[in-house]
């Protein structure tokens, strides 16, 4: 049996959906998925949601923290 944690359960689709996060090297793959039983009783899960997370890199995330600072829309121009 499948448990979330508590802190993602705003991903899914439906209260009843389950998530299943895999650590993959340099990025995370969090799938929401549908427990569906067939005819013969087997249970399996079918993906609903795929999102896949990237780890940033330092530039990145200076970038994107210097975007956050600007106060206007000519000071983003001037950054990038």
């Amino acid at each position: 049996m499948l448990h979330s944690l508590e802190s993602t359960n705003y991903l899914k689709v439906e209260p009843n959906n389950h998530i299943l996060i895999q650590d993959l090297n340099n990025e995370i793959l969090i799938m929401i998925q549908e427990q569906v039983t067939d005819s013969q009783g087997e249970t399996s899960y079918e993906d609903i949601l795929k999102i896949r997370l990237n780890e940033i890199t330092l530039r990145e995330l200076l970038v994107l923290q210097s975007l956050y600072l600007c106060k206007t829309q000519s000071e983003i121009i001037e950054l990038v």
